[in-house]
């Protein structure tokens, strides 16, 4: 059986903000060995990531530490003058 956790929030000022408290719950959810994390769509204010590598760090070492795999939606990722929709899995 596969353990899945899906995660609502509600709406934050800034990014980090938001991220933090998903990390929170993220990690409640890897101490009960949840093996699937879903996020709803566009839960980032202005669904606009800067730089994905940096705002999803902690969500890449949770997702390491409990073998989790992250889904966490798709969002608009500006690189160099360019927007493209970016729908990662952790």
């Amino acid at each position: 059986m596969t353990k899945v956790g899906l995660i609502q929030t509600r709406s934050y000022e800034n990014n980090k903000e938001v991220i933090e408290n998903i990390s929170k719950l993220l990690e409640r959810l890897g101490k009960v060995e949840t093996e699937i994390v879903c996020l709803l769509e566009q839960w980032l204010p202005n669904n606009q990531i800067k730089n994905y590598d940096q705002e999803f760090f902690e969500f890449k070492k949770i997702a390491k530490n409990y073998l989790m795999t992250i889904i966490p939606g798709a969002f608009y990722e500006k690189n160099e003058n360019k927007v493209s929709i970016n729908s990662p899995i952790i």
